[in-house]
């Protein structure tokens, strides 16, 4: 939990935080830090959530988009992935199956968008998840 260990340093050198928030597996982070849970937990907590991916999840992934929000209306990234974050106003997010992902990179490279495939093995923060 990099987070956590930034965290932690910062505070070593006297740098207190007001308060603490986080986004997926920073959530993790943000606990242990606001000593909500204690890190052992916290990475017990990951471990199972990963094992539950695991058994009951299809494997897919995540592709990051260099393009306003509005190219998700697009048929080729909307009907074939969610949209699983809007992190500035010209930088998305696209979860999907893995049967789909070659075919959104194929779509994207045709519409001259850059794009990177996020070294993931599910598609995280979509439907596709909800069953873990």
């Amino acid at each position: 939990m990099v987070e956590y260990s930034l965290a932690q340093s910062l505070i070593h050198s006297g740098l207190e935080p007001e308060i603490a928030l986080g986004a997926s597996l920073g959530s993790f982070a943000a606990a242990t830090l606001a000593g909500f849970m204690r890190v052992e937990d916290a990475l017990a907590a990951v471990v199972q959530q990963a094992a539950a991916f695991e058994a009951c999840c299809d494997r897919g992934g995540m592709i990051a988009v260099l393009a306003d929000q509005a190219l998700y209306a697009q048929p080729y990234l909307r009907e074939q992935s969610e949209l699983a974050a809007v992190n500035f106003s010209s930088h998305i997010v696209v979860s999907a199956p893995q049967t789909n992902l070659a075919q959104i990179e194929r779509s994207l490279g045709e519409h001259d968008v850059v794009y990177q495939r996020l070294p993931v093995s599910y598609a995280f923060h979509s439907q596709w998840i909800d069953d873990a």
